[in-house]
């Protein structure tokens, strides 16, 4: 593992597995850990021979040096096997407490595939029908209305008029809902949803909703894509339904059985000493964020919220991912190896038998739901950076590339700068966490470096 601090001249050492890709499958000889120096600004060209991924750990550690991020916690799995795990820089800002591998991250938006899984849970339940009314579930959701532009006046007055068709939770969970966030746009519909405060961290999931549903929606349900609060009106309906705040659902029915001990909406008092410092970018230079500005361990609110109010670790979140990866079991034991493709139109069905010790949180046709693109003809230009689809609460590349991820490989972001994915073709999991606010960039490099380690 890397581990050093910003305020000295960075030397650290890197604890690195690696797999002979080309010589025997993963499964059948790996490499114990093995110490190796990085140094970063040199070099070293027998070390990335060696090492397919040490350009990549060389990545990480020359951004922190010239002051990118103040640290990072970044984790590469192949086929079973950890490849990377390093933890370099510092989490405070003062730069004196090292990066840690169990450092605490605000992972914000990667909250929601953690949200989509608690649905997809209940419909496996037989509780949730994805193609049904989502007022079916939140009666506030009735009699919604779209906003429409009125006849011959300015741009910012609108009149509205009733929805063509109801809202469904397929289209909240895809984000098709017409919901928009607010601050992304500059619409008069996402200016009356900033001024709403719809996500303050004063309300409830009920205060939020309501709220909500009093305004217009930005489009028609499902015509387009719009990035927004649907993962939060979907936190509403897991709790509506399942009779449970969202916090002790996702306790006993996801986090729990996945060992995700240090994953939450809270952070207890005793953990708080790990949580990173969240920065932002003020005049070139990177910033604290003050009082308000960012999620605060030391202020909890109300609001649990289903599209971004999680923190977690990198250890915690990849337990996540491997679940997905493996089709929706605990290690050890799947019915499908992670190479092997999902159907073209997956259709979800009740939990399948899998391996009997084995437990298993979805069915493999959830989880191939979840992972691929439910958007097809609905307009989405903002994912076209991030291959065009859209699954259940992460986004899918629809295309066919050369290098980098491969065609189906899932995953998204969090508004500082942490991010994930996972290439079922290649059996990859990819975590990147920082603590930098909109910028999301440093996780599109690491994934590209990452993918230089793989071949591709």
């Amino acid at each position: 593992m890397i581990q050093g601090h910003t305020r000295a001249p960075f030397v650290a050492a890197a604890w690195l597995t690696w797999s002979l890709f080309n010589a025997a499958p993963a499964s059948a000889q790996t490499y114990g850990l093995a110490p190796m120096a990085v140094t970063t600004g040199q070099a070293q060209e027998t070390a990335t021979a060696a090492h397919p991924h040490q350009a990549a750990l060389d990545h990480l550690a020359q951004k922190v040096e010239k002051g990118a991020y103040r640290g990072v916690v970044a984790l590469l799995e192949v086929n079973g096997e950890v490849v990377m795990d390093a933890a370099i820089g510092s989490r405070d800002a003062q730069g004196e407490t090292p990066m840690t591998n169990d450092t605490i991250f605000r992972i914000y938006s990667m909250t929601k595939a953690v949200t989509a899984v608690a649905v997809l849970m209940l419909v496996e339940d037989g509780k949730v029908d994805l193609d049904a009314p989502a007022s079916k579930y939140l009666p506030e959701l009735e009699g919604l209305t779209v906003a429409r532009r009125k006849r011959g006046s300015r741009a910012d007055e609108i009149d509205v008029v009733p929805c063509e068709s109801e809202m469904t939770v397929r289209d909240l969970m895809r984000h098709s809902s017409g919901f928009t966030y607010g601050f992304m746009g500059s619409s008069t519909v996402d200016r009356m949803v900033q001024r709403a405060g719809i996500l303050r961290p004063s309300n409830t999931n009920a205060d939020m909703l309501r709220k909500l549903a009093e305004l217009p929606l930005k489009h028609q349900p499902g015509t387009r894509f719009e990035y927004g609060v649907s993962s939060d009106v979907l936190g509403r309906l897991v709790e509506v339904v399942s009779g449970e705040t969202l916090d002790t659902f996702f306790e006993t029915r996801i986090c729990g059985p996945l060992g995700m001990k240090d994953t939450g909406f809270t952070v207890p008092k005793a953990k708080r000493d790990r949580v990173a410092t969240c920065f932002r970018r003020s005049g070139g230079k990177l910033a604290q964020v003050r009082r308000g500005g960012a999620l605060d361990p030391k202020r909890p609110g109300a609001l649990l919220s289903g599209g971004g109010g999680l923190y977690s670790t990198a250890p915690d979140y990849l337990a996540f991912c491997r679940m997905l990866l493996r089709g929706g079991t605990l290690p050890p034991g799947t019915e499908e190896e992670p190479g092997e493709e999902p159907e073209e139109e997956a259709q979800i069905k009740g939990p399948q038998q899998g391996n009997a010790e084995a437990p298993r949180l979805l069915s493999q046709d959830s989880v191939d739901a979840m992972l691929s693109d439910q958007l097809k003809d609905i307009p989405a230009p903002m994912l076209m950076a991030t291959g065009g689809g859209f699954g259940f609460g992460l986004s899918v590349n629809t295309t066919t590339r050369r290098k980098g991820p491969n065609t189906g490989t899932a995953g998204w972001g969090g508004l500082a700068g942490t991010g994930f994915w996972i290439d079922r073709k290649a059996g990859a999991i990819g975590i990147f966490m920082i603590q930098n606010m909109n910028e999301v960039v440093h996780n599109n490099a690491f994934q590209a470096a990452a993918y230089k380690g793989l071949g591709r």
